[in-house]
């Protein structure tokens, strides 16, 4: 297993070609501006990682380097976008019980009617508004782990400066918030997230609409993968329509919370190929919380020095990194 330097990605393109429709992430770390890449023979590759935010396989399943690539891949992430399925039996039958496979639907706003969407924008409800997500919003989305930043490295900072995102709020409760993941070549991955027990009151659909409005206006196509039910009756009401299928084997994730008792900041990340290069930092006193999976260990650096260490099991984990003595 080799990981691919920046300015030599590009070569692995022939591996990715059966993804048609929404590539943000793919072509982003093809062409170095994000991401990492993986091959199991540097010469020669016959299988490939691609990883930012979800990871991508791309090549032969059946080819003498995918067990290893795949060893890896179930380490950086819960969500592997596949090709085909070759790939999902291959990884379903190497890690059974662990992963199931789905077919979300992709659908692309090219067809979207703004005057749809403005009509939509103008039902707000008593009690509600909607906000774009600024710095002080991102932070504070963040902190309570609404936002959990599975790109932009993991940053408010960097999502505020790049990224594009609405909150709507119910009587002054965060309520549904959508917001960018990545945007690539003129296309837009995002997220849209509701509060479980404020759903089935339209408010995804017209927090959905401000974004979605802000992205015609920037002439950016913004690419929606429903992976339920209830999120492709949202796409559709907003006018999206459906592009494809795009094939995930999901792998069961839970939530950590980490407690940070100590006096000083400190760093964590799971100990992985990636997040340890992406440490997040936790503020003294603070709660903040990360989508995990079991057997991933986790360490918290303090000064460069680690204090605390923390296993995944499955179900809720709370991660409390004690002071000292």
């Amino acid at each position: 297993m080799h990981e691919v330097a920046v300015n030599q990605r590009r070569a692995l393109g022939h591996l990715f070609d059966e993804y048609q429709g929404e590539r943000v992430f793919i072509d982003g770390c093809l062409e170095g501006q994000q991401g990492f890449a993986w091959v199991d023979d540097a010469e020669s590759p016959q299988t490939a990682i691609l990883y930012y935010g979800f990871l991508y396989l791309g090549g032969d399943p059946r080819g003498d380097g995918a067990v290893e690539l795949m060893d890896l891949a179930v380490q950086l992430s819960d969500a592997i976008v596949v090709p085909s399925l070759d790939w999902c039996e291959t990884i379903c039958s190497r890690f059974p019980r662990r992963f199931s496979w789905a077919s979300w639907t992709a659908l692309t706003s090219e067809s979207i009617s703004p005057e749809r969407l403005r009509d939509r924008m103008g039902r707000i409800p008593p009690g509600c508004r909607v906000r774009r997500i600024d710095l002080p919003l991102a932070k504070r989305l963040f902190r309570e782990g609404v936002l959990v930043f599975r790109t932009y490295d993991r940053s408010p900072e960097r999502f505020a400066r790049e990224g594009i995102g609405y909150c709507l709020f119910h009587y002054g409760q965060v309520a549904s918030v959508i917001h960018s993941m990545g945007m690539r070549n003129g296309q837009l991955k995002g997220n849209l997230l509701t509060r479980e027990d404020l759903r089935d009151y339209g408010y995804g659909t017209l927090v959905a609409a401000h974004m979605v409005t802000e992205c015609l206006e920037r002439s950016i196509e913004y690419c929606w993968e429903a992976s339920s039910p209830a999120s492709l009756v949202v796409a559709q009401k907003l006018g999206f329509v459906e592009s494809g299928p795009r094939l995930i084997c999901q792998q069961q994730h839970t939530v950590l919370t980490i407690h940070n008792f100590r006096p000083h900041n400190v760093e964590v990340y799971a100990d992985s190929p990636v997040w340890r290069q992406l440490p997040a930092t936790v503020h003294a006193g603070e709660v903040c919380r990360s989508r995990s999976f079991s057997g991933l260990r986790w360490v918290a650096l303090e000064d460069g020095e680690p204090v605390s260490e923390h296993v995944v099991e499955t179900g809720t984990n709370a991660w409390v990194i004690a002071p000292s003595g």
